[in-house]
C-alpha cells in the first residue's frame, strides 16, 4: 500500500514509509530541522553532490537513522538504518564481529586525492520504477571508509514526482 506524504513543501507517493518517516519529515518540513533530497526540476548534478556529500556526512557522523529519513526507499531493497550501518561495516557484507570494521568518514579526511561521483542519465523512454515515480538517472558516490577511498559506492536512482525531484537509496555495495 501506498501513501503519500504532502505539505506546502513537498508531496510523492512512498511506498510503505517507515512508521515514524511521515511525522519526521512534516516536524520538519514545518521547523526546518531534516535534510531531505527534493530537489527543483532545475537542479544540477553539482546541486545532487552537494548534497550527497551531506548525506555521506551523517554516515560519518554515525546518524544512519536520519541518513535513512532523508531519502525515499523502495520496498525491494529493504534497506533499514541497521542494515546500512552493517553492510558499510563489512564492506558490502552484513559485518560480523571479530572482522576489519570499516565506518565511513568524511572525504575531505582521506589520504589520497578526489572524490568519486558519478551520473548516468537514461536515455530514451523514462523507466517507471515505483507508482508515481519516474527513473530519470542513477548516482554513484564511491564511500570513504576509515580514511580512505573504497570501492564500496552508495547508489541512487534520481526520480521525477509532481512536485520535483528525489533521490531513492538504491543500493551500497562494492562494484
Amino acid at each position: 500500500m501506498s501513501k503519500s506524504v504532502k505539505s506546502s513543501e513537498t508531496a510523492c507517493v512512498f511506498a510503505e514509509p517507515n512508521s515514524n518517516m511521515e511525522a519526521k519529515l512534516l516536524y520538519g518540513l514545518i521547523h526546518g530541522s531534516i535534510m531531505f533530497a527534493k530537489f527543483p526540476f532545475t537542479a544540477t548534478e553539482q546541486d545532487f553532490h552537494s548534497f550527497i556529500i551531506s548525506w555521506v556526512g551523517l554516515l560519518a557522523q554515525r546518524k544512519y537513522q536520519e541518513a535513512y529519513d532523508s531519502v525515499l526507499h523502495h520496498d525491494y531493497y529493504e534497506w533499514t538504518p541497521e542494515l546500512m550501518e552493517s553492510i558499510i561495516n563489512g564492506y558490502g557484507s552484513e559485518y560480523e564481529e571479530g572482522e576489519t570494521k570499516y565506518e565511513v568518514t568524511l572525504p575531505d579526511e582521506t589520504t589520497d586525492e578526489g572524490d568519486r561521483f558519478d551520473v548516468i542519465w537514461y536515455e530514451g523512454e523514462v523507466v517507471n520504477f515505483v507508482e508515481g515515480r519516474e527513473r530519470l538517472a542513477e548516482l554513484g558516490y564511491q564511500l570513504p571508509l576509515n580514511n580512505d577511498w573504497s570501492d564500496l559506492t552508495v547508489t541512487f536512482d534520481l526520480v521525477k514526482c509532481f512536485d520535483g525531484l528525489y533521490l531513492q537509496l538504491k543500493e551500497i555495495h562494492v562494484f
